[in-house]
Order: C-alpha cells, then sequence, then structure tokens
C-alpha cells in the first residue's frame, strides 16, 4: 500500500537542529516556521529511484533526499539530504508514515 503522508527529520552539517519536513501523496510538502530551510513549503518530484527533489512552489530547486521512495518508505528509512542553498549535505530519516 503507498504512503499518504511521510514525515521525516533532515539535519546537515552546519544547523545544529534537524528540520521536520512532511510529505504528501498530492505532491506538496511543507516544514514548520522558524527553521534553518528558506523555505517552509512547496512541491516535491519523484526522480525514479534516485529520491525526491524539494521544490519551491515555482519549481525552484530547495533540496534533494537521496533514496527516498515516497510510496514505498518506511519509518527509520534513511539516506543523504542535500540542501542546494549553499550545498551542504546531511541526512534524512522517515520518523512516521501514514498509509
Amino acid at each position: 500500500m503507498s504512503n499518504t503522508e511521510i514525515v521525516s527529520k533532515c539535519s546537515i552539517a552546519n544547523q545544529v537542529t534537524s528540520e521536520g519536513i512532511s510529505l504528501k501523496d498530492d505532491k506538496t510538502w511543507k516544514s514548520p516556521p522558524g527553521g534553518w530551510l528558506t523555505v517552509q513549503s512547496g512541491i516535491w518530484v519523484q526522480d525514479s529511484v534516485a529520491g525526491v527533489a524539494l521544490k519551491d512552489n515555482a519549481g525552484g530547486a530547495i533540496a534533494f533526499m537521496t533514496g527516498l521512495i515516497f510510496d514505498t518508505a518506511n519509518e527509520n528509512d534513511t539516506g543523504v539530504f542535500r540542501f542546494d542553498a549553499g550545498g551542504d549535505a546531511g541526512s534524512w530519516k522517515v520518523v512516521a508514515t501514514v498509509p
């Protein structure tokens, strides 16, 4: 069964706190205000099995979650998080899924 929502925690090297990101099956994503992401919501695109690209609402690149496959993601899945603003790399982890 496919997911309808995935909740993840993302971190990068130069930030002390993690950023929460929620992806929904309508191809939208959001994160709470006040974090280090430059944009708090937008659209996401599945790039085959390479991962998920987070974009702003105009389609501009925000970040890439390497290895994340929305439909088959499970709690505790992990991968590399690449933050396009500054080129920082870190990690992502699925903390919850909603079927």
